[in-house]
């Protein structure tokens, strides 16, 4: 009687074993796909900032031509967020990982993906409220797109320059994020067995952290560029709409 709850047990055990192992599976890949590639995406989008409020609007227009946008944004890329986000929280809490495989270099990489993952959560929580169309009814949203005008420029350039903090904060949640993606990248590389000697992993490690670096530089690029972007100075915002854009400016 014993001996057959010890095999039921054993076998629930494995089961729940084996779910664990794919979900985390899934976890790695919608890190990478699409997530990884939608912040990709949208660090670099953003970095057209640089280039003026019209280089910002014309590229942010290009997104919104997009078919079914809404569809693609909530179960292309919040829905798999959501799932990376939650997962990556329950990891975090439980401190299940499978870094014991790689302990001689995976102590100090395994700390600060939690770490940079715990940061990185509030950090979309906030932005999400505060630029996102899902924040507008709690008084977020600030971000607003007007074809024809700079008013993607202006609005996310006022809602970064509202207060001083918010600047810093965008610059530990854009390194928390890219560390994340850049160091969870090498992270899927062995997990999923495609670098599997230390000489590849090796490599592998170079090669990410200069995408990292590289990604990193994107975003704190972009973040400077809203940070010092003068919204009045902008000639297209000024002929769609003078009047309203002068009494913001000056207001702030």
């Amino acid at each position: 009687m014993s001996q057959h709850g010890h095999e039921s047990a054993s076998t629930g055990q494995s089961l729940a074993d084996k779910n664990y192992f794919l979900v985390r599976r899934l976890h790695s890949l919608a890190g990478i796909v699409p997530v990884g590639v939608f912040l990709c995406v949208h660090l670099i989008t953003n970095a057209s900032i640089l280039g003026g409020g019209e280089a910002f609007q014309k590229q942010v227009a290009k997104i919104h031509a997009l078919p079914a946008l809404k569809f693609v944004e909530v179960f292309g890329i919040l829905l798999p967020l959501g799932f990376h986000a939650l997962f990556g929280l329950k990891i975090w809490m439980s401190g299940r990982s499978n870094a014991q495989q790689y302990r001689e270099r995976a102590n100090l990489r395994y700390t600060l993906q939690r770490i940079t993952g715990g940061i990185a959560f509030v950090f979309i929580l906030y932005h999400l409220w505060h630029m996102h169309w899902i924040g507008a009814p709690l008084g977020g949203g600030k971000f607003v797109f007007e074809e024809g005008t700079t008013a993607s420029a202006r609005t996310t350039a006022e809602a970064i320059q509202a207060s001083a903090w918010i600047a810093p904060f965008y610059a530990l949640g854009i390194i928390s994020s890219v560390f994340h993606l850049s160091n969870g990248l090498w992270t899927a590389l062995i997990t999923w067995g495609l670098t599997i000697r230390p000489r590849t992993q090796q490599v592998a490690g170079y090669i990410c952290t200069a995408f990292g670096l590289l990604l990193g530089a994107v975003g704190l690029g972009a973040l400077a560029g809203f940070r010092n972007f003068k919204p009045a100075e902008s000639p297209s915002a000024s002929a769609a709409n003078p009047t309203p854009i002068v009494q913001t400016a000056s207001g702030d």
